[in-house]
Parts: structure tokens; sequence; C-alpha cells
């Protein structure tokens, strides 16, 4: 009970008190204790919030706690908005962003479903470049099929333009799948990778992202 006490009233004073400090300030050096009793009280006190700054204080808390088990209440607030089809309207994109940055470093790959339903369904250009860098640093394979045809596919326009900022952003997460593939090094990228730089219906820095990435492929 002392530790749950603890956690809730560091909770009440990150966000009653930050007075001074941004509204997402999380010291550097703060380690949570008290296992899965207070990492369930971090969780709960996250969906039970509708402020978004205060989501994201809580996310980096969890992300500083003491237990693996961290990382499965991290993918469950990360992907939530995707599986109760919410797309952004819970979650804060910062909160998102905060988990995947904690998640990626483990470069664990049960995640990598995750990441790539990130990368395919989420309404934020950060965070889905921050989901295909999971997957580039998982470097398994499996979601290549899924990456090449979002690629060829998903985000190709007929004639790309520099002007409309909804396909510069769409473009903006093309590079980062482009360097995922690179990464991974399937030959089956390849097809993907010569349509971008013999088109050039890109981006300047997707058409050299891609380049880098064909030299890249482990034949």
């Amino acid at each position: 009970m002392r530790a749950k006490h603890l956690v809730m009233g560091f909770i009440a004073v990150l966000l009653f008190t930050a007075n001074g400090f941004a509204s997402d300030y999380v010291p550097e050096d703060l380690k949570i204790g008290g296992g899965n009793q207070s990492l369930e009280t971090l969780k709960a006190q996250f969906f039970k919030t509708t402020d978004r700054d205060q989501q994201v204080i809580i996310v980096k808390m969890i992300a500083k706690h003491t237990s693996d088990e961290k990382y499965k209440v991290l993918a469950e607030i990360a992907e939530f908005d995707i599986r109760t089809d919410k797309l952004g309207n819970f979650c804060h994109p910062d909160a998102v962003q905060a988990a995947l940055d904690a998640m990626i470093l483990t470069k664990d790959q049960k995640y990598e479903s995750t990441y790539f339903n990130i990368l395919n369904k989420f309404d934020n250009t950060k965070v889905r470049i921050t989901a295909a860098k999971g997957l580039a640093m998982i470097g398994s394979p499996n979601m290549v099929p899924k990456l090449v045809n979002m690629v060829k596919n998903e985000l190709s326009y007929a004639a790309f333009r520099e002007d409309n900022q909804k396909m510069v952003a769409d473009d903006m997460v093309v590079e980062a799948i482009i360097t995922a593939l690179g990464d991974i090094g399937d030959p089956r990228a390849f097809p993907a990778l010569l349509q971008v730089v013999t088109l050039q219906n890109h981006r300047f820095q997707t058409i050299q992202a891609a380049w880098a990435a064909m030299e890249k492929i482990q034949w």
C-alpha cells in the first residue's frame, strides 16, 4: 500500500504543482518501484484521465518503472486508439510517441505487429516514423511484404507534389519505411526500391534513402 500511495502522491505532484516546468516534465533519473501494483495504478490512471498532458507524464513514468512488464503496458497504450477505432481521439500522439521511444529500445520482435499497425493506421507522421524505426531495429523479415505493399501501392502517388502537405507527410513515412527495409536487408524489398529510384516520383530524401537501402540488400 505504501508503494501505491507514493506513486499516487508523485502523480499528484507532477500533475498539479509543476509550475515553472514543461507540462510533460518527468525527472530523468526517476525510478518507479512497487512491482505490478504500482504499474497497474499508473495504467489505471492513464486510462482514467482525459487530459492529454497528463497522459504524456504518466507514459513517461511507466517508462521509468523498474519492472519489465512495463513494455506490455506501453504497447497496450500505443495501440489503444487503433484497436478501439478511436484513431488519435483518446491517446495524445505525444503519449504514443513516448511509449514507442521506450519500447523500441528493447528490440523485441513480439512488438512488430504493434509497430506495423501504428505505422499503417495512426494519423501522426512523427509517430508513424518512429514505428518504422522500431521495425528496423528488430530487423525481422516478417513484415517485409506488408512494408513493400505500402511503398508500392498504399503510399504511392501517380503525380507527387511537393506543395501538397498530405503527400509530403506520407512520403516522409515512405522514407522511414525504405530505411527500415534497407536495415532488414531482405531481397523481396528490391523491386519496390527499384520503383522508387526509377520513377523518381518522391521527395529527393526518399529517393536517396532508396539508393542507400538497395546497397544494404543481402542477396
